[in-house]
């Protein structure tokens, strides 16, 4: 429940932080990159606060040098993880404007990855495949309403949204064209990375992701 919470207070955040970034201080390029990159680290840093304000004190007993067993693990599955995300968000550095509108609509997307990272993790390491398949299925359901909901939104007035970000019209025109189709798909492909990261496919998805890009 708290990383949903935390998803939601960066979607905030991110639509305040590029509003004044970009239109009211008019930072261009470089404030649309700070809004994402600051509401990126805002689920981060609230979940480490949530941690060690005892939000999990049945399984966090505090600091110890147990943290420090199987480092190399942990750190060869973030950086697989985060190998996957650049990828999966490699498209979207072309136009700044889509990078920013595709990131609001991601800060729900991250939070359903990392929902269902959680989910399959724990009934997989419990051995109920159904309930994993079940968890899959009602995650990757509801992620695809909200993108629904948001393509539809953004199908209509994505012109007028891309003018937040430029002045210059035929970048509004081309952001018009890709970025609602993007959002739709964002809002599954997460999940399935998330999917991917609880059952500990990273390394595949990773290689996946990476033939699947340069191939096209």
């Amino acid at each position: 429940m708290i990383i949903s919470y935390l998803a939601a207070f960066s979607l905030l955040i991110h639509i305040f932080l590029s509003w004044l970034l970009t239109v009211k201080y008019k930072y261009g390029i470089t404030g649309a990159m700070v809004s994402t990159i600051l509401a990126y680290w805002i689920p981060n840093i609230g979940q480490i606060i949530f941690i060690v304000s005892g939000g999990c004190h049945e399984t966090w007993k505090g600091f110890s040098m147990l943290a420090f067993q199987d480092l190399w693990a942990v750190i060869k599955l973030s950086l697989l993880s985060g190998a996957m995300l650049c990828y999966a968000l490699i498209w979207d550095v072309c136009l700044p404007a889509i990078l920013n509108i595709n990131g609001w609509e991601m800060m729900i997307s991250l939070g359903f990855l990392a929902a269902a990272s959680v989910r399959v993790s724990n009934e997989l390491g419990k051995g109920d495949s159904k309930a994993a398949k079940f968890s899959i299925l009602n995650i990757v359901l509801t992620s695809l309403s909200f993108g629904i909901v948001l393509f539809i939104f953004f199908l209509f007035f994505r012109e007028h949204l891309a003018h937040i970000f430029t002045n210059d019209h035929a970048v509004a025109v081309e952001v018009s064209h890709l970025s609602p189709f993007s959002i739709l798909m964002n809002s599954i492909q997460p999940v399935l990375s998330g999917v991917a990261i609880g059952a500990g496919w990273q390394r595949f998805k990773k290689i996946r992701d990476a033939h699947n890009k340069h191939a096209f």
